[in-house]
């Protein structure tokens, strides 16, 4: 394959053949689930990451740290059933379990699409899909949409959105 232009980067992460599949409990990440299952039943090229981040709050008042810390155990399990939800249908879809890896974080960057982000350059993943996100046009005003984020922030992989 002959690289246009500079971009050498993306041709690298396109031949890694690694998709990072951004998902959290709403509808649309259950589109997106259905739409990689679609797209890639049964292609033993590819491998996927289920990533989730736990997105804590800095204004949630904890009586004490033992509170806190039960409070973000309670997230990450609940979190991780849901990623397991996702890995259960993908493979009930014909995508092959070792090619599927999960991964839960709590949230170290400003926002959530700034997780996805490093976690895309940690993983060299070439695609990231996400849903889009059910959220009136005022929010979307006020606060962006972590889809928005994505498709404006990527650089060197492609972002599928998935409505």
């Amino acid at each position: 394959m002959e690289c246009i232009g500079d971009n050498k980067a993306l041709l690298h992460l396109a031949r890694q053949r690694r998709v990072l599949i951004a998902v959290d409990n709403s509808i649309s990440s259950g589109r997106a689930v259905s739409f990689i299952c679609e797209m890639f039943r049964n292609s033993a090229d590819f491998t996927f990451l289920l990533f989730h981040v736990v997105n804590l709050f800095e204004d949630d008042d904890f009586v004490c740290d033992i509170e806190c810390m039960e409070f973000i155990a309670a997230a990450v399990e609940d979190s991780s059933k849901i990623v397991e939800r996702y890995k259960t249908l993908l493979v009930q879809n014909g995508i092959s379990e070792n090619k599927i890896s999960i991964k839960v974080v709590l949230r170290d960057e400003p926002t959530v699409a700034e997780c996805i982000l490093k976690e895309q350059k940690i993983s060299q993943a070439s695609a990231i899909v996400t849903g889009r996100r059910g959220i009136s046009k005022r929010e979307e005003f006020l606060y962006g949409s972590t889809s928005n984020k994505l498709i404006h922030l990527a650089r060197d992989c492609s972002v599928w959105v998935v409505g």
